[in-house]
């Protein structure tokens, strides 16, 4: 996506739609991942495949129910509360970055209302910029 801002919003309403092949696209694939890593080994390469599938496993699980009936939520916004960038040339686990990643953390916000009441809430969010595209991490 285009924007932290993009994938937060993305994010909400596939979770509440229960969208879980929306909520999927969002993550980074592994194409995206073997292109901005060199790793030695293959291994280690294989791991960050099963923590990529394995952080998906958990989004799907969290917004396979939607929203509850009678529970309307608006999308307000997305605050970054952190934002680090991982060099390219940078080397862990034996593999080299082959282009600058920009994680960011944050929180995206919103509005729940029922009969009437609205209580503004957010939550945790954790987006990566690979290459000027933007990919959820966790939430």
């Amino acid at each position: 996506m285009a924007s932290p801002d993009a994938v937060a919003e993305a994010t909400l309403k596939g979770m509440i739609k229960g969208d879980s092949d929306g909520i999927a696209a969002l993550f980074a694939t592994e194409k995206v991942i073997s292109e901005v890593f060199d790793c030695e080994n293959e291994e280690t390469l294989k791991e960050m495949f099963e923590n990529l599938t394995e952080g998906k496993k958990r989004a799907l699980r969290e917004s396979k129910e939607g929203v509850p009936e009678g529970i309307t939520v608006k999308y307000t916004g997305f605050e970054t509360t952190k934002s680090e960038t991982m060099p390219a040339g940078t080397e862990d686990d034996g593999c080299k970055l082959k282009a600058d990643i920009i994680m960011i953390r944050g929180k995206v916000k919103f509005d729940m209302i029922k009969d009437g009441e609205t209580d503004s809430e957010s939550e945790r969010i954790e987006i990566a910029n690979i290459n000027g595209k933007h990919y959820l991490v966790e939430m």
